[in-house]
């Protein structure tokens, strides 16, 4: 197995650095506003939702009481000397009366929602956090390490640099050229992994 590195492009080794740099702060935003929209949902659901469907229920009690008013108004009268059948009465205070049910109905519809949705959402930011981790500190550490294998093949770049111009290379020269290859491919991410194990 080769100790040396096989580079061919310091600078495609910087355009990646820069490239996972980019997609760090991209996530970060994604997360920033993922986080928003779950808020959206949850205040929707923890306020606005509950306050509408309680005024709801409120005005359909009053359309309640103004329909039964009309009701009794109306079997009071006498037409003819006979009482009129209020059908249309009737009708208005039932339809009066399923607005409210389906009003108080739809309160708890929307209490149970609100619960489940805490409860997803508390899941949905663990995997959230988790991912937000990675980008921060695994990339941050994958960022770190091409910072140091840069440094590292920019020196040796000069010290190729300034052994190519001595007409003379020494033995010794060829020995630091070595050192420097041995100490790149000990920087890499693959002998690290070999390290650790």
């Amino acid at each position: 197995m080769s100790t040396s590195a096989n580079v061919r492009s310091i600078e495609a080794i910087r355009d990646f650095r820069v490239a996972i740099l980019k997609y760090v702060e991209e996530a970060g935003d994604a997360i920033t506003q993922l986080r928003m929209q779950v808020r959206r949902v949850q205040q929707w659901l923890d306020q606005d939702r509950p306050a509408f469907w309680r005024e709801q229920v409120t005005r359909g009690w009053t359309r309640v009481s103004e329909a039964r008013a009309n009701l009794e108004m109306c079997q009071t009268r006498r037409v003819a000397g006979e009482r009129p059948s209020c059908h249309d009465e009737k009708v208005a205070l039932e339809k009066a009366k399923k607005i409210v049910e389906r009003a108080e109905q739809l309160i708890d519809v929307v209490r149970m929602w609100s619960q489940q949705i805490q409860h997803e959402s508390l899941e949905y930011e663990g995997s959230l956090g988790q991912f937000e981790t990675y980008c921060q500190v695994d990339l941050g550490k994958a960022v770190g390490m091409l910072d140091r294998v840069l440094a590292s093949l920019e020196r040796y770049a000069e010290l190729s640099e300034q052994t190519d111009d001595s007409p003379s290379a020494s033995s010794s020269d060829s020995d630091k050229k070595q050192e420097k290859a041995d100490e790149i491919q000990n920087a890499s991410p693959s002998s690290s992994r070999t390290q650790d194990s």
